[in-house]
């Protein structure tokens, strides 16, 4: 391909390609980089509505809820993709987007991502570094059509990660991975975005890939916040110090009778502690038993069915 077809083929693809959204920017004092204010966008049958809301620098936010619940459509407003009354300001105009779903034309990847970074891979270290970090080489020369779920995402996650935003937005970025490569690209997620003063929206269903990275909780319902803070706030709030947990029918349910019962995933009883000292009786009692189980403080999983279950104070 010369010069003059692949500038022409830019100028067809440049509007398809993930780029870094542009917005006006509005200093806010302090370090909040997202001010949400009376949000509303009305479908009929959906409604987002959110009435006060601040995401601060270096954030790092899980935002959950089951589908339909309003989680893309919220991204889709911070990012300008929405029509909605209310207002949403941000203190930069740097921000990154990985959408669940990207479009392009049948084109050699090769050239997409050139077309994105403006200028030749192979004079660009920092696309170089995440090419070979993310396996990707195999795939430069194929065409977009050719390339499966998996390595779609990969490459629409590699030119965000290249560029770098104040505000990086993760939306559903492992779907489509099997278990092991999931895992995989969650750790290098981490390792690039985790220990960093960038601020990270991450929508995900799996609940595991949240805990260690993100260290606070957006839960979204039928449209609404239903809670928003720090995982271990939240526990706190909704469950308590701690939580035992094991597989159920174990253990004669009256010698428990003292311990709170919570909701918890299928085949398993779940009981929340108030202090260390519940903490304890409940393990010797547990241990007696000889009954396996696994204490924690971070199942956001847990959490998350507690928290829709519990007092719904709407932000």
């Amino acid at each position: 391909m010369d010069i003059v077809e692949r500038m022409a083929m830019y100028q067809i693809v440049y509007e398809k390609i993930p780029r870094r959204k542009k917005f006006v920017r509005r200093n806010e004092k302090g370090n909040i980089m997202i001010k949400i204010k009376n949000l509303k966008l009305d479908r009929g049958q959906f409604c987002l509505e959110i009435k006060d809301l601040h995401i601060e620098k270096g954030d790092k936010i899980g935002i959950i809820g089951h589908n339909g619940a309003g989680k893309s459509t919220l991204i889709h407003c911070i990012i300008g993709e929405e029509k909605y009354s209310g207002t949403i300001i941000k203190n930069t105009d740097n921000i990154a987007v990985h959408l669940q779903f990207n479009d392009y034309f049948d084109i050699k990847i090769k050239y997409i991502i050139e077309c994105v970074i403006g200028n030749c891979i192979k004079n660009d270290a920092r696309i170089q570094e995440l090419i070979e970090y993310f396996d990707f080489g195999k795939n430069l020369n194929k065409k977009y059509r050719k390339l499966s779920g998996g390595e779609k995402q990969r490459l629409t996650l590699i030119l965000v990660l290249y560029q770098n935003g104040d505000v990086t937005i993760l939306d559903e970025v492992t779907s489509g991975f099997d278990f092991e490569t999931r895992n995989r690209l969650n750790k290098r997620l981490r390792d690039y975005l985790g220990k960093s003063n960038k601020t990270v929206l991450m929508v995900s269903h799996y609940y595991e890939e949240l805990i260690g990275f993100v260290d606070k909780i957006m839960l979204l319902d039928h449209g609404k916040v239903i809670a928003f803070d720090t995982i271990t706030s939240l526990f706190e709030k909704y469950i308590g110090s701690s939580v035992i947990l094991f597989d159920e029918g174990q253990i004669d349910s009256t010698l428990l009778s003292k311990y709170k019962k919570i909701i918890s995933k299928k085949g398993t009883e779940a009981y929340c502690l108030k202090n260390k000292k519940e903490e304890k009786e409940l393990i010797h009692l547990l241990l007696d038993q000889n009954i396996n189980f696994k204490k924690c403080n971070d199942d956001i999983e847990i959490l998350t069915m507690n928290m829709l279950k519990g007092e719904k104070n709407v932000l």
